[in-house]
């Protein structure tokens, strides 16, 4: 049997081998969890950067989507003054419509105003014609005989009966 120094030295010798074990066993765990932590912050930094590169494709986006807002806003502010300017065009083109309505009918009342002189200038002439044409049958018929009376009349005698005629001179 052995002696209590060797036991207590057993003993120590268990103590110590199982405390070395136990870092062992430690260690190895230490390590596996190293292992796992690396994993895990590779797996981090990996998704690290997708988030980045999202992050810059979300800004990126953003720019283009604050660029067109803009775009839009001046569009919209060039479509505004398009439609003021239509309404001003629209505004003036209705101002001429209805000039020219009252142009026309001041047009038609007077198209209407010379055909009814017109009418009055042609029966008026009618008029005229139709007296003319009476009046020269009229006149014709005594002239004729004067004129025949004068024809006959003889040249020589000297008429006592007709008045002589003023000179016309200044």
């Amino acid at each position: 049997m052995p002696g209590a120094d060797q036991q207590q030295l057993l003993a120590e010798l268990l103590r110590s081998a199982g405390l070395q074990l136990d870092a062992i066993v430690n260690a190895g765990k230490t390590r596996v969890l190293l292992a796992q932590s690396q994993a895990q912050t590779e797996e981090l930094q990996a998704s690290e950067e997708e988030l980045r590169a999202t992050n810059d494709a979300l800004q990126d986006k953003n720019q283009l989507l604050e660029r067109q807002r803009a775009q839009l806003q001046e569009s919209e502010s060039a479509l505004t003054a398009q439609a003021e300017e239509l309404r001003a065009t629209n505004e003036e083109l209705e101002e001429t419509g209805r000039i020219l309505n009252e142009s026309n009918t001041q047009l038609e009342q007077t198209r209407q105003a010379l055909e009814q002189k017109a009418t009055e200038l042609a029966r008026a002439s009618q008029y005229k014609s139709e007296f003319l044409a009476n009046m020269s049958h009229e006149l014709r018929t005594p002239l004729n005989s004067v004129l025949i009376w004068r024809k006959t009349w003889p040249t020589t005698r000297k008429d006592t009966s007709t008045p002589t005629r003023p000179s016309r001179r200044g």
